[in-house]
């Protein structure tokens, strides 16, 4: 699946890095309305729009299943991981620059 198909690109909320891909880790289903992501820049979680756009939310919806839950607090803090050593986030396989 191109992690670019069914995305609508946009800006992060809290950083403003130009979002337009996204990666199920979980399946290889799209992302769809309601679900969430982790931006790959600042680590925000967010949620997809009616647009499959990510947009702002207020964190982690109390109502989550418990395992989503885990799951999207775990790529949050991978991503954090990621920052604080400094990894470029931002390459795909074979090293090209997105």
């Amino acid at each position: 699946m191109d992690p670019r198909e069914g995305i609508t690109p946009t800006n992060c909320p809290h950083c403003k890095h130009h979002l337009d891909a996204a990666t199920n880790l979980q399946s290889e289903e799209r992302p769809a309305p309601g679900d969430m992501t982790v931006c790959i820049n600042c680590a925000a979680i967010l949620r997809f729009d009616e647009k499959c756009m990510a947009v702002a939310c207020d964190g982690i919806p109390d109502d989550m299943a418990s395992q989503d839950r885990m799951f999207l607090e775990q790529a949050q803090k991978a991503v954090q991981r990621m920052i604080q050593k400094g990894k470029d986030l931002h390459s795909v396989k074979g090293g090209e620059k997105r």
